[in-house]
């Protein structure tokens, strides 16, 4: 079994670890601000979503972000809060490729963010949503920001993982959590995205 690079730099990690990208601290540029002037209307959240291949309810006033340019590779979002202390709460939307089983492929990414220098990561189980059960990973890792909390789902459908990532501060995590999993709940991948992977006539 080949270890896809998804694992090789964990997805969630990877985007936080890019202070440029502006995920997790605000004294980087915002992504209004790196956009051109007229480009900013186009952060309007109704156009964004509807050029998405999923439906997410992010928590309420949480900015979508959906500009291939802006994001790193495999991720199709981010949808970002107001952090109380400096560091800003987020939530991603990534997808690749894969042969892998959902419980392998969980395996995988635990073993690989424990691996990882002041990582922590739990399996929380499975939750319920409008496209299926996902996986949950909580991964924990200390940083230049503090100590950091990643509550990560899994779901893999037609040979396709969908990868949502949820972030915040350890200390926050109690406040950010009942959104998260609203949030996680609401994932629903459109029809019409399934139908381009080749299901037609599939129920």
């Amino acid at each position: 079994m080949i270890l896809s690079r998804f694992f090789l730099i964990p997805l969630a990690l990877a985007i936080y670890m890019q202070p440029e990208m502006a995920y997790g601290h605000r004294k980087t540029r915002s992504f209004k601000e790196r956009a051109k002037p007229k480009e900013a209307v186009a952060l309007v959240k109704e156009k964004i979503e509807d050029t998405l291949p999923f439906f997410l309810t992010a928590p309420k006033k949480w900015q979508c972000i959906a500009e291939k340019e802006a994001l790193p590779t495999k991720v199709m979002a981010i949808y970002i809060g107001s952090g109380k202390k400096g560091f800003t709460p987020s939530i991603n939307v990534a997808t690749e490729e894969t042969e892998v089983a959902l419980g392998d492929y969980i395996n995988l990414a635990k073993r690989h963010h424990e691996s990882q220098i002041d990582t922590t990561c739990y399996n929380l189980g499975s939750l319920e949503t409008t496209s299926g059960n996902v996986e949950l990973l909580q991964i924990d890792k200390k940083t230049q920001w503090g100590e950091v909390r990643f509550l990560q789902a899994t779901l893999i459908k037609e040979k396709t993982a969908y990868v949502l990532t949820a972030t915040c501060l350890e200390e926050e995590y109690a406040e950010y959590y009942p959104q998260f999993l609203q949030a996680f709940q609401s994932f629903n991948i459109k029809k019409s995205h399934s139908l381009s992977q080749g299901d037609e006539g599939k129920n």
